[in-house]
């Protein structure tokens, strides 16, 4: 992928300047002095007098000088496009003293451009050059990384990236080091926290202790106050045995903030009842794993015997309830955004355009934090250009509307918009138009037309495209990977959210067919764990085990939701995902990331998706 694809000039003065010494490399010369800003005679437009300059100079030396000091001065008025173009045409290929902070700078161009990736590439680019090796160009090169390696949502390279940073920081620097470190951690999956496991740098595993005290499902706060306590004693000299993080610090205060009477609104009856079953299963689930003595009482009420949201509350009130879990018709939710609220309230749903209300959180499985969650790990391997093929279903329509929202918003190209009818006949002309293998059959028309011959060749697909984003069930996609590979498109990756893992794949099934596909899939489903095997015989399909442990989630967010308002960037490691709260009071969920292998469901690697261009993601030393 040719970066500069990106930027084209617009200014027709630059263009010519900068043509009229492209044609030829500098001639080096040892004894040239590097010549600044200060030493010129600015005339008028300084950047101008620079390129002039720059043409004009007897050396290689002072004409690389002079471009660096033009981008230098473009990139200071905002104007980072022409630095870049500079920068990478008439600085970095030549061997200078200025070529590192040039590549510096197009880190933080990139990064800047919200292009992390390229800026990866430009810092592994500086870390070869013999200046990197001093120390303060290391911390420069780390620093640099760590501010792309966030922006892309790698945490794993991002908490490697600053245990090695913080080996070589100053000492009056490593506590906001070790501030952000802690944020990585409590960003990382619970499969992530494992992978990192026994790595054998003893700072690192005493972080990771702590994140997994805090990710328990069942302890009290109160117990996990004391696990640190403990740790703390045995871990004297640990950076957060001196400086504590701050979620242990106020866990001493909540656990004073005792539920005694928590309600439970859900359609009990009618069309949601099965629904509402399985999130109910999930939260006593939850209840009776807590290791707690004295629980808080569980009022029910069945919203399907009410009209208005303000009856439920008025119910609620009459009961004293302390918070609700529900309601979960959408319309209800959307009366609750209309009503001051007495007590806290965790919807079980989301409205559109949700706005900050007092005591009101919102808790879904929404699938834009699955798309969101795919669109990072693309982006981490430079894929920015997808295309949606997906059924005709009014779901699958709807979840094709949310990709292209956050697509938007991160920056990704859709190159591509297809809906087809499930059916053989349908599916295979919907593949044959996302690859465009019928223009490749029109232009071997056209040219044994021309030559009045017959033509051999074969049907290939497109090349300008990344992964597809695919929105349908394990059936279907066990028959649109092999079309795929079938028009030399086995490069490319295949995206989806859970909705593909409708069902299990059985002994009849071609693991192959279902392989190097990625989808989003809750932790609760990938590996079991104490809250989940209490009721997982209690249903088969895969989308009621989900709201199992969305209800599991729930009871946990009512005992704990205090904690989002205390510390505004805490985690919660839960059974639908990586929990966090917005500032409209929406928790949202990173879920894992999962592939079929020989079969079984697996946690996906970038390697087993991408083919991960050099350099990019080489781990600090």
């Amino acid at each position: 992928m040719n970066r500069l694809n990106f930027y084209i000039l617009t200014l027709s003065c630059l263009s010519v300047l900068l043509a009229a010494c492209g044609t030829s490399s500098p001639k080096l010369s040892s004894n040239s002095a590097a010549v600044s800003a200060n030493q010129i005679n600015l005339v008028e437009d300084p950047f101008t007098r620079f390129i002039q300059l720059a043409e004009k100079a007897d050396s290689a030396e002072l004409t690389i000088n002079y471009y660096f000091e033009a981008a230098l001065l473009k990139y200071s008025l905002q104007e980072r496009d022409i630095a870049l173009q500079i920068l990478e045409d008439h600085v970095v290929p030549y061997s200078h003293p200025n070529q590192l902070p040039a590549l510096l700078l197009i880190a933080d161009i990139y990064s800047e451009n919200d292009q992390a990736f390229y800026a990866l590439d430009a810092l592994f680019e500086a870390k070869s050059l013999p200046q990197a090796s001093s120390l303060q160009n290391r911390i420069k090169i780390s620093q640099k990384r760590v501010i792309a390696l966030e922006a892309l949502g790698s945490w794993n390279e991002v908490v490697k990236e600053r245990i090695s940073l913080s080996a070589l920081l100053p000492t009056e620097e490593l506590d906001n080091n070790e501030k952000h470190l802690w944020v990585a951690i409590q960003n990382l999956t619970d499969s992530e926290v494992t992978d990192l496991q026994g790595s054998q740098d003893q700072i690192l595993e005493g972080w990771l202790y702590l994140s997994t005290v805090l990710r328990s499902k069942t302890a009290t706060l109160g117990s996990k106050k004391i696990l640190y306590d403990q740790w703390k004693t045995s871990t004297p000299y640990h950076p957060a045995a001196l400086n504590p993080p701050e979620d242990f610090t106020v866990l001493a205060d909540l656990e004073t903030v005792k539920l005694t009477n928590i309600g439970i609104a859900l359609p009990m009856t009618g069309r949601l009842s099965v629904v509402s079953q399985a999130i109910i299963d999930g939260l006593l689930a939850a209840y009776y794993s807590e290791d707690n003595i004295k629980k808080p009482q569980l009022t029910f009420i069945n919203t399907s015997n009410y009209e208005s949201v303000d009856a439920i509350l008025q119910e609620a009130q009459a009961k004293s309830l302390d918070i609700i879990i529900g309601p979960l018709r959408k319309n209800l939710v959307a009366q609750l955004s209309q009503n001051d609220l007495p007590f806290p309230v965790i919807a079980l749903n989301q409205i559109e355009n949700s706005t900050f209300k007092e005591n009101l959180h919102y808790f879904s499985l929404s699938s834009e934090d699955d798309i969101r969650e795919l669109i990072l790990f693309a982006k981490q391997e430079g894929a920015t250009r997808a295309a949606i093929l997906g059924l005709t279903e009014k779901w699958a329509l709807r979840q094709a509307e949310e990709f292209k929202k956050v697509a938007q918003q991160e920056g990704i190209e859709i190159l591509d918009t297809i809906a087809y009818e499930n059916k053989p006949s349908e599916r295979a002309t919907a593949v044959k138009k996302l690859l465009l293998v019928n223009e490749s059959q029109k232009r071997k028309q056209q040219i044994q037309k021309l030559l009045d011959l017959p033509v051999d060749s074969i049907d290939r697909s497109r090349l300008d495209l990344d992964y597809v984003y695919f929105i349908g069930h394990l059936d279907d996609a066990k028959q649109i990977r092999p079309s795929l590979d079938f028009y030399f498109a086995e490069d490319i990756p295949m995206l989806a959210s859970n909705t593909i893992n409708n069902t299990s794949l059985d002994s009849k099934d071609k693991a192959q067919d279902a392989e190097r596909i990625l989808f989003t899939e809750v932790p609760a489903l990938v590996k079991t764990n104490a809250i989940m095997r209490r009721i997982e015989k209690k249903v088969s399909g895969n989308i009621l085990k989900r709201l199992q442990a969305m209800g599991a989630d729930a009871y946990i967010l009512a005992n704990r939701y205090w904690i989002f308002h205390r510390l505004p960037n805490a985690k919660m490691s839960a059974n639908t995902g990586l929990l966090t709260m917005d500032e409209h009071g929406i928790f949202h969920k990173r879920p894992e990331l999962v592939l079929y292998k020989s079969g079984k469901l697996t946690n996906a690697k970038n390697k087993d998706i991408f083919a991960t261009e050099t350099g990019s993601f080489a781990t600090a030393e």
